[in-house]
């Protein structure tokens, strides 16, 4: 039982942004909860950038990770109005139970200086970044020692690097199979810890990333899915179907139309092996279901605003156990008034 002295709080994953507050915020949202219930969660994509700073003052390393996440703010539901002054009136409401049941985790937000210990976030952030490259390279160079040794072959030739800055290495294929298979002894696969690192890298926000106080309000409150993840060997999210992509175009072209990533990027994550640019929906994760149950079933409630109740009732008609959805100015007084 509940501590009535404790206050409620819930995650609650807000839309739509930018519409927010328009003529067209109700039907942007409406639109976006028929999305939902049609195709599932969107993990929609961001740059992170990050940079290793070097004592002697010359230009810093950088790295671009894409980041495909859906973010999650811890709130009472008093506090969920101003919320949504900047974020948008309509929500997901989820307890923190579910959330977890979900795969989210909460967001590390990590501060920036340029002098002092400040800079250690940012170069920690990088050194994970190279624990992910670097074994990555080990799971992509041992089966190809595995088949040089095979084939019976006294050397190989192996270029690494990153895109800017490689070099061509002679290995010799038994001695350094020996090697790699004592490094890796007891260990987890390299495919797979690198693979967890990039994972990892989407939990990592900058602290001082966005000039927006709102954001700066909601710092240490944040949980997301991010990234694809597998529950009994099977993936959980999947790449956006050619309907949604003409929908979303046809929601907001500006957004989900521009190009994406920004040409002039080198991008980091080791699971993308194209990273030319293309619309920003092609881009997109989608959540559709969890054991065979629709995302939306597991919201404790969606709000919307007061004029969109019967609107967002009968969007939820067609899912097969569709959550309550409240008025926006109820979850005020309801609790103003305990």
């Amino acid at each position: 039982m509940s501590d009535p002295h404790i206050p409620e709080r819930y995650f609650y994953h807000s839309f739509p942004r930018r519409s927010r507050s328009s003529d067209h915020e109700v039907a942007n949202g409406l639109s976006i909860l028929e999305l939902m219930r049609d195709f599932g969660l969107l993990l929609t994509p961001e740059i992170a950038h990050w940079e290793y700073p070097h004592a002697n003052g010359t230009p810093p390393r950088t790295a671009d990770m894409i980041q495909r996440r859906a973010s999650f703010t811890e709130l009472a539901p008093q506090e969920l109005a101003r919320h949504s002054d900047e974020f948008g009136h309509f929500a997901l409401e989820f307890e923190a139970d579910t959330l977890k049941q979900l795969g989210a985790m909460p967001v590390f937000y990590v501060p920036r200086s340029e002098k002092g210990a400040g800079s250690l976030a940012d170069t920690m952030v990088m050194m994970i970044i190279d624990a992910m490259r670097l074994t990555d390279r080990i799971g992509k160079v041992s089966p190809v020692l595995d088949e040089a040794v095979a084939a019976n072959r006294p050397m190989v030739r192996a270029t690494f690097g990153t895109t800017d800055n490689t070099k061509v290495f002679e290995l010799n294929p038994a001695h350094s199979q020996e090697t790699l298979a004592g490094i890796g002894h007891a260990l987890a696969p390299s495919n797979m810890l690198s693979s967890f690192l990039e994972a990892a890298l989407n939990y990592f926000y900058p602290a001082d990333g966005r000039n927006n106080e709102a954001l700066k309000y909601y710092r240490q409150r944040e949980w997301r899915i991010s990234g694809n993840y597998t529950i009994n060997g099977e993936e959980v999210m999947c790449l956006p179907s050619t309907a949604l992509i003409e929908r979303l175009i046809q929601l907001d072209g500006d957004f989900f139309g521009r190009t994406f990533p920004p040409k002039e990027l080198i991008i980091a994550n080791k699971s993308i092996r194209d990273s030319s640019p293309k619309r920003l929906a092609d881009w997109v994760y989608v959540l559709p279901t969890i054991g065979g149950r629709h995302i939306l079933e597991f919201a404790r409630r969606i709000v919307v605003p007061d004029g969109a109740v019967e609107q967002a009732r009968k969007v939820l008609s067609l899912l097969a156990h569709p959550p309550p959805v409240v008025g926006i100015s109820s979850l005020s007084a309801s609790h103003s008034a305990t």
